[in-house]
């Protein structure tokens, strides 16, 4: 498994925010398994995807950690589907704190230190 990271001049097949600066993909031999990226805009925020085939194999975790270490600044917004137990799951393992839930997205704040 690698994570490679790709400036986002270079991609072409994503439709991403203005603030995004790179993308890392993670990939097995065969694939990409999932992508994410750090979106410096005005809420700062995370944002993974993982193959529905692999989630729930850790491979969010991994990629998670990996933009949790290179993200800028001092507090990380998400925004997360109520349904999605599994990135709840990894966002609550890094401290994250549950602002509430409106319309089904559950908000949290990670502050890095």
């Amino acid at each position: 498994m690698e994570i490679v990271k790709i400036d986002r001049t270079k991609i072409d097949d994503l439709d991403l925010p203005d603030n995004v600066k790179e993308v890392y993909y993670l990939k097995n031999e065969l694939e990409t398994i999932g992508y994410g990226f750090i979106n410096y805009g005005s809420m700062k925020e995370i944002e993974i995807f993982i193959k529905d085939d692999y989630r729930g194999e850790e491979h969010g975790k991994m990629l998670f950690k990996e933009l949790y270490d290179h993200f800028l600044g001092d507090v990380i917004h998400m925004e997360i589907e109520l349904e999605n137990y599994p990135m709840i799951k990894i966002v609550e393992e890094f401290n994250g704190i549950n602002l509430g839930t409106n319309d089904g997205i559950v908000r949290y704040i990670l502050k890095k230190g």
